[in-house]
């Protein structure tokens, strides 16, 4: 009988699975349709197989995941959103914090929340958690959020810069109103 060596076995069955990578990519209207074929033989094997990887690989399911939420709930990519994150110099767009304040995903990964008007569907930024359940809290509503802001500023007086601030943005709206 003979033994066979680990490593060439290993060799062996990377390269055949690096030939197979290359083909999906090569045929992948060719490739869907075997899998759609396979499913449709034997549906349990086929989701059984799905499980046991996102078993085995607990990140890579968790980014295929985060990806599609993003894809699917704000039209972008998990590209657009590390490119947001990297403009926003990974800080949240209102507050300049670096804590997310958010757990996501199965291995604790913290995410910032991607804020977006909601009548429109654009997004506008990346939060943190305080400051997006702020907003929301505020209906997203520049007025509530500007009231807001002179009742805090008549409650602690003009002490600082930012109060002067709000009491010029306060003589600027009632000049418009």
């Amino acid at each position: 009988m003979q033994v066979k060596d680990p490593v060439k076995a290993a060799r062996r069955r990377q390269k055949k699975a690096e030939a197979a990578r290359t083909w999906r990519q090569e045929n992948p209207e060719l490739s869907k349709q075997r899998a759609r074929e396979r499913y449709q033989r034997d549906p349990q094997a086929a989701a059984a197989k799905v499980q046991k990887w996102r078993k085995d690989h607990p990140e890579q399911w968790a980014r295929i995941q985060r990806a599609n939420r993003l894809r699917r709930l704000y039209g972008m990519s998990l590209d657009d959103y590390e490119a947001r994150l990297r403009e926003q110099g990974g800080r949240c767009a209102i507050c300049g914090g670096t804590d997310p304040q958010q757990k996501a995903g199965p291995n604790g990964a913290s995410d910032f929340v991607v804020d977006h008007d909601h009548s429109t569907g654009a997004v506008r930024g990346l939060l943190c958690g305080g400051c997006n359940t702020g907003l929301g809290l505020f209906r997203d509503d520049p007025v509530r959020l500007e009231a807001a802001l002179r009742y805090l500023a008549r409650s602690q007086g003009s002490c600082c810069l930012r109060c002067e601030w709000v009491h010029a943005v306060e003589d600027e709206l009632e000049d418009t109103i």
